[in-house]
């Protein structure tokens, strides 16, 4: 029962991350390669720390997604 839940608030937290990733992109508050940069660098924080692997993997899946198609693409400016 605890690793559904676990997997549910994930699931929850990683939506939020992408909408406010989106709204920070689409405001022309950061550009999505200044964000892919920023959590490149917290991955590589977070791995050389102990029980890090876990936020990595979190991290890791925001650049993937910030990268692919499915992200709308920033605004010009």
């Amino acid at each position: 029962m605890m690793v559904d839940d676990f997997a549910k608030l994930h699931a929850g937290h990683m939506g939020v991350h992408a909408v406010l990733a989106n709204v920070l992109i689409d405001k022309g508050i950061v550009s999505r390669e200044e964000l892919c940069e920023r959590l490149r660098q917290a991955y590589q924080a977070a791995v050389q720390s102990p029980g890090g692997s876990q936020s990595a993997a979190v991290l890791a899946g925001m650049v993937r997604y910030l990268e692919s198609r499915e992200a709308p693409r920033s605004k010009p400016q």
